[in-house]
This record gives C-alpha cells, sequence and structure tokens, in this order.
C-alpha cells in the first residue's frame, strides 16, 4: 500500500535521530562551538561519559568528556575533516548506537590527516530531545585510543 511506504519514509527511527545527532556534534566540533545551543555540549545528557579504546573500558565522567571535547578548541582544534561513514543502529525504541569514522587534521598533528573511529550511545531524554549518553573513542590511525591523546 502506497500509504504505508510513505509513512515510513516520515518515520524517523531512533537510529536516523542518533545519526543527525552525532553529525550536528561534528560539525560544531570543527567550528569549536561548545556551549552554543547548538554546539557540541547541547548534544551531551548530563550524565554522559567518555570512554577510550573500547565500550567496555572504564569512563570520565560529564566533566572529563567536556574537557576532552575542549582540546578540539585549543591544541587540537581542527583544521580539516571528512565523515568517512556514519551508522545509526536502533538498539531500542528510545536508543541507538552511533558509529562515526572520520579523518581528522588537526593543530597537533603536523599536517596529517588521520582516521579515527568513534561509537556514541543516544538516548531519547524524558523532554523529548535526543541527548548523547555514552562517547568511545575506538581508535586514532588504526590504534586503540589512549586517554592521553585528548589532553
Amino acid at each position: 500500500d502506497g500509504t504505508v511506504v510513505l509513512l515510513s519514509f516520515l518515520v524517523t527511527t531512533p537510529g536516523g535521530h542518533g545519526e543527525r545527532l552525532v553529525e550536528r556534534l561534528v560539525r560544531a566540533a570543527e567550528v569549536a562551538d561548545f556551549d552554543g545551543p547548538q554546539g557540541v555540549f547541547a548534544a551531551l545528557s548530563d550524565d554522559a561519559s567518555l570512554h577510550f579504546g573500547s565500550e567496555s573500558s572504564p569512563g570520565t565522567g560529564i566533566e572529563g568528556l567536556k574537557s576532552a571535547f575542549r582540546s578540539l578548541g585549543r591544541r587540537h582544534r581542527i583544521r580539516d575533516n571528512a565523515i568517512l561513514s556514519l551508522d545509526g543502529e536502533t538498539t531500542a525504541s528510545e536508543r541507538a548506537r552511533v558509529t562515526l569514522t572520520c579523518r581528522t587534521e588537526t593543530d597537533s598533528s603536523q599536517g596529517a590527516s588521520v582516521v579515527t573511529r568513534w561509537v556514541f550511545e543516544v538516548r531519547l531524554a524524558p523532554d523529548g530531545a535526543w541527548r548523547i549518553r555514552r562517547v568511545t573513542f575506538e581508535t586514532l590511525a588504526g590504534r586503540p585510543a589512549d586517554p592521553g591523546i585528548l589532553r
């Protein structure tokens, strides 16, 4: 039935919401917009955490996550960035897992572009907004990301 097909195009899945939110976060990070209404921190839940290497590694809380992102406005300021892949997967009716791969040149990369892989856990908040609850910086140039990299 044509109505069913049309409605499927109008409904955004949790994975789709997650992809849009992560892309918005990346675009804000590219211009070092952390505190604006569409900035990096607006995308984060109050209990968000940052993990390095794998999703099961111990993480830092929201303040550690904010500090790591702020390094993108200082030492690791982004000069050029390309999203190579962005894949949102619906994991529950109000949750998604988004995998992001970027090729990025920063002030600290000495003119080289490096490929990074990230995983985001996105949830629907009680206020109806989608927010990032967990950020995992998995790899940098094909190797497990280390907590010291974003200082």
